[in-house]
């Protein structure tokens, strides 16, 4: 064998592994997850959620200050507090605390306020990401209301539901809850309330990917990317407890700035593992495997409208409209120039 086909064959070769390389399926999903912009999608799902939290923290605010009313229970949480949380934490809660005894009425307004005003954002949001990951259009306004109607208390009580039981799972173990409650779980019952969680954010995810992209992926895809998120959350989840078990001793702005960064970083964390799971539902209904020799579907500009403008979708359609009109512009140039040099070609004869 000459060495020209013996270099022949070995770039065969190596074209056969690329090509195998690019259709496998960890390089095809890692690759649509870069396209999307994920760090951007997080951010965008972190600010919508941190507004959507607002009227939870809201309820759960109002729902305290009421329990405290009872003076046997206001006694042992505020010790249980005292005791067991940062101090920096734990004088700020307490003043919060013995603020919204006296006012709930107010309280009671503002949670409704906040249910009005900020509980629409977080389906937006997930609606726009699912709009570019799976490479379809928005829903029309109308829908996407009512939808948010439905959805505005039950996005974000999920989580946050999915969330607090993971945290007392794992604060059961390391916490002294004893002194409050008669109650001293055994690891089966633990690992129950662990399953619990799992099982509340696997339905928010679930619902999440079937219903809000308008590409359907179906039920077997949402189910499996619901599963994967769900573990990732039920993980993520331990954050809080490791961070009132490891800190303490700050003076109070020192405590409270800990904690904002702590919950932002946990909210843009929360917001890859949203994006994540809707690659593996779009990658596994085959909505975005696209051939190699075909390329990659560029992925909808987030920077050209927001949640009250025109939507991604519509600004490609009136982009490829506008180029259409160039093309057939510079056809007619072309034809013009056509004409013009046959008829300098005519006066020359």
């Amino acid at each position: 064998m000459s060495i020209r086909n013996w270099l022949e064959a070995q770039r065969a070769s190596v074209d056969q592994q690329l090509a195998q390389h690019e259709r496998s399926p960890a390089v095809r999903f890692t690759r649509n997850f870069l396209e999307d912009d994920p760090d951007g999608l997080a951010s965008m799902l972190a600010f919508a959620a941190l507004f959507s939290l607002m009227p939870i923290l809201a309820t759960t605010f109002l729902v305290v200050t009421t329990l405290l009313g009872i003076a046997a229970i206001e006694s042992e949480i505020l010790e249980l507090i005292a005791d067991d949380v940062p101090p920096a934490i734990a004088e700020a809660v307490s003043s919060l605390v013995n603020a919204g005894i006296g006012n709930r009425t107010l309280v009671g307004l503002m949670t409704l306020a906040t249910f009005i005003l900020g509980g629409t954002r977080l389906y937006t949001a997930m609606d726009r990401a699912c709009a570019i990951v799976f490479r379809a259009p928005r829903r029309s306004k109308v829908r996407r209301r009512i939808f948010t109607l439905i959805a505005m208390p039950l996005i974000p009580l999920l989580l946050l539901a999915a969330t607090v039981v993971a945290v007392a799972a794992t604060s059961i173990l390391t916490l002294p809850f004893e002194r409050l409650f008669d109650v001293h779980p055994s690891n089966e019952q633990t690992a129950l309330i662990y399953l619990s969680s799992f099982l509340l954010a696997f339905s928010l995810f679930f619902l999440a990917y079937w219903h809000i992209p308008v590409r359907n992926p179906g039920a077997r895809a949402a189910a499996e990317a619901g599963a994967v998120t769900a573990v990732l959350i039920v993980l993520l989840a331990q954050f809080f407890p490791l961070y009132i078990r490891l800190t303490g001793g700050y003076n109070i702005y020192g405590g409270i700035f800990g904690f904002v960064l702590l919950l932002m970083f946990w909210l843009y964390l929360v917001g890859h593992i949203f994006v994540i799971g809707a690659e593996i539902a779009a990658y596994r209904s085959g909505i975005r495997v696209p051939a190699p020799s075909q390329g990659t579907t560029l992925p909808l500009d987030l920077t050209a409208s927001d949640s009250f403008g025109s939507s991604g979708p519509q600004l490609e359609v009136e982009q490829r409209h506008a180029d259409d009109a160039d093309r057939i512009e510079e056809g007619e140039q072309q034809a013009a120039d056509v004409v013009h040099e046959t008829e300098r070609a005519g006066r020359d004869q």
